[in-house]
C-alpha cells in the first residue's frame, strides 16, 4: 500500500485571524486521527515538503510538482524492496510446493534442436521458488517472447507444462545511419542472429555496444530510435539518431556578440555533435576572457538537436598600473585602461600611458586576436614615444640626446604550427633626434616607413622566470624611398633561447642572438648590447652597431619559493661583439667576454634585482632594477 500525504499542517495560533480559518483548524483537527490511522497502515508513505504552501495555494505549481517528484524518487529503492520482499515472502511460502508426477515441454514455432529448453528436475517436489527462478533463466537468454507454467491434474495424476513461445525469426537487419562511421565498425557491434529469433539480451549487448562505438568517438548523443521487427517478413530494423545539430543558440550575452562567440565553437549547424569538439569549443570560448562562466545545454526537440551557449559575462574595463626603477633609466609609471570587448567583437583597445624621467609613451592600441571567421590576428598601433640616451665612450658618458617617434603601426599575422605567429607590420614614423648635451650622435628629423616580417615562437610557461619553454624571435625589416623613407636600408634578426629546469630548481637558460643590417642604416635603427640583460659590465645600450653576436649561458637556482616572495640566485657567461661597419671583417679579437652574477626577489609587488658583472675590456659595473617590466 502507497500512501500520499498532501495535507496541509495546523495553523500557528497567530495565524487563526479570520473566522474561516478557525473553522479550516477545527475540521483539521477533527480528521486527525482518521489521517494517522489511514497512514499507519500504508506500507510507504510519500510525503513532499511543501513548506509553507497550503492547500488553497496555487502559487508557483512547478515547484510544488518539482517537491513531489523528489519525494517519490527518495522512496524509490524502498519500495523495490518491499515489492521483493513480498515476491520473496510468497514464493518461498510452504503452501506453495507442488507434488509433480511428470513434466511436459511445449515450444510453439519452429526453432533449431539447440534453442530448445531441457528441463530436468531430481525431486517430484516443485516449490514455487524453483519455477520462478528456471522461468526467469529462460526468460533472460532473449530467445523467447513469452513462457508460462500451469500445473495440471489428469486423472489424478499432475502434471507441471511449461510453454514457450519463441520471438520471430530475423531474416534480415536493415540498419539506417548519417554514415558518421562506416558500415563495418556498426556491423561489427551487431549480435544478433540471421535465420534465428530475434534475441532481445543480443539486442540490448548489441545497443550498448553501439552506444561505446559512438561515444568512444566523441558522438555522445547518438541516440537508437525507431525499433520495428517486421513479424511478416522478419525484417529487423532501427535507425541511428547520430546527433545532427539543429540549432545553435548563445544566451546571456548582453554585450558580446554572437558571432564573437560561435566563431570560437568548432562545432555548426548541421554538424554532427562530438563531445571532443564541444569541450575544445567551451575553452575557446572560455579563453576569450570575456566571461565568468560558460555552459552547454542541450534539449531535443521534435526529434532535433538544440545546443544552448549559456555565457556569464564579467565586466570588458580593466585598469592596470605599475611601476619600474633601473639605474640607468629611474623611475617611471605606467597607466594602461583597456575595454577588451570593444564593440561586442572580442577585439582590445588600450590606450596607454607611460611617464618617466627618461621614457614617455601615449600609446592607442587596438587588437584583435580573430578577423571576423578567419584566423588573423591585427593590431594597430598610434603612438608617440620619448626616450633620453647616453652615448658612453670607455663607459664614461659622452653625450645626450632625446629620440622622439611619433607614427603608426599596422600589423596582420597567424599562428602557424611549428612556425609560431607569423606576421607582416608597416610602420610610418616621423623620428626626430634632439641635442641635449655632449657629442657623438647626429641630430636629424626623417621621416621613415618599413615593412617587417617576423615569426615569434612562445612556449615559456611564465614571466620574469621561465623554468620551460623556448623562445625565438626572427625578422626581416627593410625601408626604401618607394615606401616613402628618406633612407633605404634593411635589418636581418634572429635569437633563439631556451630554458630546461631540474624539480623547478635549478634552471640553465642557453641563448644565441644575431644581428645584421645595410651599411646605410641610420643611427636610431642601429642594434645595442649592454645591460644586465644583454651583456655584462656595460651600460644599458652602451654599445650601438650595425652587426652583432651574442651567445650566453645562465645557471639560476630557485632559494625560496613560497608566497608572496621568490628568492633566485643565477650566474651568467656572456660572449660576444658588435661592429659599427658592417662589412667589416670579422676577427676573434673583436669579441668580448663578460660574466655575472643576480640576486632577485619576484614577489605581487613587482621584481627586485641585483647584478654584478665584469667583461673582458676590464669594465665592472652593477645593476639595480625593480618593478614591473614593462
Amino acid at each position: 500500500v502507497i500512501a500520499v500525504n498532501t495535507t496541509s499542517p495546523l495553523r500557528k495560533p497567530d495565524e487563526l485571524s479570520v473566522p474561516w480559518k478557525i473553522a479550516d483548524q477545527v475540521t483539521t483537527i477533527m480528521q486527525q486521527k482518521q489521517k494517522l490511522a489511514q497512514l499507519q497502515k500504508a506500507d510507504i508513505v510519500i510525503k513532499p515538503e511543501f513548506s509553507d504552501n497550503t492547500n488553497i495555494d496555487f502559487h508557483n505549481l512547478e515547484k510544488v510538482y518539482s517537491a513531489g517528484v523528489q519525494a517519490a524518487r527518495s522512496n524509490l529503492n524502498l519500495l523495490l524492496r518491499r515489492i521483493e520482499q513480498a515476491k520473496l515472502k510468497m514464493l518461498t511460502n510452504p503452501a506453495r510446493n507442488f507434488n509433480v508426477d511428470s513434466v511436459i515441454v511445449i515450444v510453439k514455432g519452429s526453432v533449431p534442436d539447440s534453442l530448445k529448453p531441457r528441463i530436468v528436475h531430481g525431486s517430484k517436489i516443485w516449490r514455487a521458488i524453483e519455477i520462478y527462478d528456471l522461468l526467469n533463466h529462460y526468460f533472460q537468454c532473449g530467445w523467447w517472447n513469452s513462457i508460462r507454467a500451469r500445473l495440471i491434474e489428469n486423472s489424478g495424476k499432475h502434471i507441471l507444462q511449461f510453454v514457450f513461445s519463441p520471438n520471430p525469426v530475423v531474416q534480415t537487419v536493415n540498419i539506417s545511419h548519417g554514415g558518421i562511421l562506416p558500415d563495418s565498425l556498426i556491423n561489427a557491434t551487431l549480435h544478433l542472429k540471421v535465420g534465428l529469433p530475434f534475441n532481445s539480451t543480443l539486442w540490448q549487448r548489441t545497443r550498448e555496444q553501439l552506444f561505446r562505438l559512438y561515444r568512444s568517438k566523441g558522438y555522445s548523443l547518438a541516440t537508437i530510435n525507431n525499433v520495428n521487427l517486421d513479424t511478416l517478413n522478419g525484417i529487423f530494423s532501427f535507425t541511428i539518431h547520430e546527433g545532427k545539430i539543429a540549432n545553435i543558440v548563445v544566451t546571456g550575452n548582453t554585450r558580446t556578440r554572437n558571432m564573437t562567440i560561435l566563431r570560437e565553437f568548432p562545432l555548426k549547424e548541421g554538424d554532427i555533435f562530438n563531445y571532443y569538439f564541444a569541450q575544445r569549443g567551451l575553452r575557446n570560448v572560455y579563453g576569450l576572457g570575456l566571461f565568468n562562466r560558460v555552459q552547454l545545454n542541450y534539449h531535443w526537440h521534435q526529434n532535433q538537436l538544440q545546443l544552448q551557449i549559456k555565457v556569464e559575462e564579467k565586466s570588458p574595463f580593466l585598469l592596470q598600473v605599475g611601476w619600474n626603477y633601473s639605474r640607468e633609466r629611474r623611475f617611471k609609471y605606467l597607466l594602461e585602461l583597456t575595454d577588451e570587448n570593444i564593440l561586442g567583437t572580442g577585439s582590445r583597445l588600450s590606450l596607454i600611458n607611460i611617464y618617466g624621467k627618461r621614457d614617455q609613451l601615449y600609446q592607442l592600441l587596438w587588437q584583435t586576436d580573430r578577423i571576423f571567421r578567419t584566423y588573423l590576428t591585427s593590431t594597430v598601433d598610434l603612438h608617440f614615444h620619448q626616450a633620453n640616451q647616453f652615448i658612453y665612450t670607455k663607459g664614461n658618458i659622452l653625450g645626450e640626446y632625446q629620440e622622439r617617434r611619433s607614427g603608426v603601426r599596422f600589423s596582420i599575422g597567424q599562428q602557424v604550427q611549428r612556425l609560431g605567429t607569423i606576421s607582416a607590420e608597416i610602420t610610418i614614423e616621423a623620428i626626430s633626434l634632439r641635442h641635449v648635451s655632449g657629442k657623438g650622435y647626429p641630430t636629424s628629423r626623417t621621416h621613415q616607413a618599413k615593412i617587417r616580417l617576423q615569426s615569434i615562437v612562445d612556449s615559456l610557461d611564465k614571466i620574469p622566470f621561465p623554468s620551460r619553454g623556448k623562445y625565438h624571435h626572427f625578422y626581416y625589416e627593410a625601408s626604401n624611398e618607394f615606401l616613402g623613407s628618406e633612407v633605404s636600408f634593411f635589418k636581418l634578426y634572429s635569437s633563439m633561447e631556451t630554458y630546461f629546469s631540474l624539480e623547478h630548481i635549478f634552471t640553465s637558460h642557453p641563448k644565441i642572438a644575431w644581428g645584421t643590417s645595410d651599411i646605410t642604416t641610420p643611427f636610431q635603427e642601429m642594434f645595442h648590447l649592454g645591460g644586465a640583460n644583454s651583456f655584462y659590465g656595460w651600460y644599458e645600450r652602451e654599445k650601438l652597431g650595425r652587426r652583432f653576436f651574442l651567445a650566453s649561458i645562465e645557471g639560476r637556482l630557485l632559494l625560496h619559493r613560497s608566497l608572496p616572495l621568490n628568492i633566485y640566485w643565477g650566474m651568467r657567461y656572456d660572449v660576444g661583439a658588435i661592429w659599427e661597419n658592417s662589412l667589416q671583417e670579422i676577427n676573434w679579437s673583436d669579441f668580448v667576454q663578460g660574466y655575472g652574477t643576480y640576486l632577485a626577489f619576484d614577489s605581487f609587488a613587482g621584481l627586485i634585482s641585483i647584478h654584478y658583472g665584469e667583461n673582458t675590456t676590464g669594465r665592472k659595473e652593477y645593476y639595480l632594477t625593480a618593478g614591473f617590466h614593462f
